[in-house]
């Protein structure tokens, strides 16, 4: 469960920082589509997360500070 919960948080930081880091326009087509995709995935996963037990949030918040203590989201 742990490798599972690592991959959670990891694609949480991932999504979170093409989404949010870089550019948080598009200039064209394309990069409009592909960003509206990856906020549906954003999103999605953060409905998993929202449907994890109580106890598997806590270490799923905890791997977030140990692993990825930059990101913004992690207090």
């Amino acid at each position: 469960m742990y490798d599972y919960l690592y991959y959670l948080a990891k694609q949480k930081y991932r999504f979170y920082e093409k989404l949010y880091t870089g550019t948080s326009c598009a200039y064209r087509e394309d990069e409009c589509l592909n960003r509206v995709k990856l906020i549906h995935k954003y999103e999605m996963l953060l409905e998993v997360i929202a449907m994890l037990p109580t106890q598997k949030q806590i270490e799923l918040r905890s791997i977030e500070k140990e692993y990825f203590e930059d990101a913004p989201y992690v207090s």
